[in-house]
């Protein structure tokens, strides 16, 4: 993605003069939206990713890895945590099941970090006695502290949009269809399928007149994105834009499905509980329509983007039938 910045009204606003290449194919989306109509604001940069030499790198290989021969560390592997164990109003250690079967129990004199994310902390939590007491006691849970806020105030964003290829093998040409075979492409070339994370071209976009920050972010992705891969098999047949809303007003929340720790919890997205959400929502989905509806995509693609309508009602529909998590917070 190339892009320049100029200043109006004491603000940054981008206009991307996008060249996307999907395999052999390119997209010039230049003439199409470079236009301050567009309402695309914000600084250009590159989409961050935890690599490392062109790979993949976790946490597990950044941290841990150089730290294996560390003597205060420990590594347990195949290991499920049950529960923080909470003596004299600290945490002093956690519970877990190790190897799936053996119940284990790990102390310490410092610190328990709780680092489960969005969904994993707050169920772990509640599990423990830390969390809404009533909630807790009807669940059989017994209550430790009271914490009202614990699985509470879940932020997600849901939304994505497709475009359908018009011919397959023009745009993605022959790729590994199993999963091993895509790795062994990688490991023995460095190419294929897994040396990329897909999101090579996105944009931030302001709705309303004025915004101290855009309240939009969309990004492109191909269908043979790993994430799409369907029945074990990639997924040629689509092509499509995603987006999230950046401070979305709607509040979610994790529960308890039972005091049992092998079952998952009950996660509420609640998308639209705030209607500003749903109106961003279908703004998300009218711009990014828009966008994969240029006449650039028209070699590729196949029809008009789904949905194919601008109504707002039925817009609505197909949010409330498609709506899933781009991410949680």
């Amino acid at each position: 993605m190339r892009s320049r910045r100029i200043k109006q009204a004491h603000q940054w606003r981008l206009l991307v003069t996008a060249t996307i290449q999907i395999n052999d194919v390119t997209v010039d989306l230049s003439k199409s939206i470079e236009t301050p109509a567009r309402n695309l604001k914000g600084d250009s940069d590159a989409f961050l990713a935890t690599l490392r030499n062109g790979r993949r790198c976790s946490t597990a290989l950044a941290y841990l890895d150089p730290a294996l021969a560390r003597p205060n560390l420990t590594i347990v592997k195949e290991a499920l945590v049950t529960r923080i164990i909470v003596e004299k109003g600290r945490a002093q250690g956690v519970e877990y099941f190790a190897g799936g079967r053996r119940l284990e129990i790990a102390r310490t004199d410092g610190e328990v970090i709780l680092a489960a994310g969005a969904i994993g902390s707050p169920h772990l939590l509640m599990l423990s006695g830390l969390g809404p007491a009533d909630h807790l006691k009807a669940k059989g849970v017994e209550v430790v502290a009271d914490l009202t806020g614990v699985g509470q105030d879940l932020h997600i964003s849901p939304g994505s949009i497709t475009g359908w290829v018009k011919d397959p093998d023009a745009v993605y040409g022959q790729v590994a269809l199993k999963f091993d075979d895509a790795v062994t492409e990688f490991e023995e070339s460095g190419g294929g399928l897994l040396a990329t994370h897909y999101l090579d071209v996105g944009a931030f976009m302001s709705v309303d007149p004025g915004e101290a920050y855009p309240s939009l972010q969309t990004f492109f992705y191909p269908g043979i994105s790993e994430f799409f891969r369907t029945d074990g098999v990639p997924d040629r047949r689509r092509f499509g834009i995603g987006g999230y809303i950046g401070r979305p007003g709607s509040r979610g929340s994790v529960t308890l499905a039972s005091g049992g720790p092998l079952d998952p919890p009950i996660i509420d997205p609640n998308y639209f509980s705030d209607p500003n959400n749903l109106r961003l929502s279908i703004e998300l989905v009218r711009k990014d329509r828009e966008i994969l509806n240029e006449a650039p995509f028209d070699d590729i693609r196949l029809g008009n983007a789904t949905p194919d309508t601008g109504d707002p009602k039925e817009i609505t529909t197909f949010i409330r039938q498609n709506a899933s998590p781009d991410g949680d917070r």
